[in-house]
């Protein structure tokens, strides 16, 4: 306002901002820092646990993960679960909470039925999307590529097996990264929009090969 006249006077030294496209530097973002803080998705259980899970011919799983994003950065706007089955469950368009706390997780189900699968290995699924395993009594696994996870079947029973893997965005189009057995950032997004990183069931245990939900017959 002019002091003298009592008009309001135009001000057009304002920049509309936008989201920051480089990453903050660990611990913690300092008041003049522009950057952003790359979202988390920690603790993928299947039914409590964090490192493989049986289902005998079918069964419905119930799949629990947190997910935490900077106070600046909310709301979550997108999740999506790959049930490493070639189908997903994809949540956008809405704003979310994120959900850190380990005793109130995001959780849903899904059905695996083991000749489903099967009859899934047996299809070339495309580049990247061959991601079921399977194998007969006590042998190891392949997917339709014949290339190995590193398990095998247990003996008696012929198996396929499926790793599920999550990824999340926040309000200024980060996606989550991929965290290891430590809790440390392993792999970050190239840039905004990039949500090409899952973190997977089994990422955060120290054991190789984990992670993997095996459905016998």
């Amino acid at each position: 306002m002019h002091p003298k006249t009592n008009h309001y006077i135009p001000d057009n030294t304002f920049n509309d901002l936008t989201p920051p496209a480089s990453i903050c530097p660990l611990p913690t973002r300092a008041p003049a820092d522009y950057c952003a803080y790359v979202p988390i998705v920690s603790n993928i259980k299947i039914n409590s646990k964090n490192d493989y899970f049986p289902v005998t011919i079918s069964g419905k799983v119930n799949l629990t993960f947190n997910s935490q994003v900077d106070s600046q950065q909310l709301p979550l706007i997108m999740y999506n679960i790959d049930w490493g089955d070639n189908t997903q469950t994809v949540m956008s368009g809405v704003e979310m909470r994120d959900k850190p706390n380990a005793n109130l997780p995001h959780s849903l189900y899904h059905l695996y039925g083991y000749w489903e699968l099967k009859s899934k290995r047996a299809v070339d699924q495309g580049l990247n999307n061959n991601n079921v395993y399977c194998g007969l009594n006590g042998g190891p696994v392949n997917n339709f590529n014949g290339v190995g996870n590193g398990n095998s079947c247990p003996v008696g029973q012929d198996c396929c097996l499926v790793q599920p893997k999550i990824n999340i965005k926040d309000n200024w189009d980060w996606c989550s990264g991929q965290i290891d057995s430590t809790g440390a950032m392993a792999q970050t997004p190239n840039g905004k929009n990039d949500c090409s990183i899952y973190q997977k069931f089994g990422d955060e245990t120290a054991v190789a090969n984990d992670g993997w939900i095996v459905v016998t017959f």
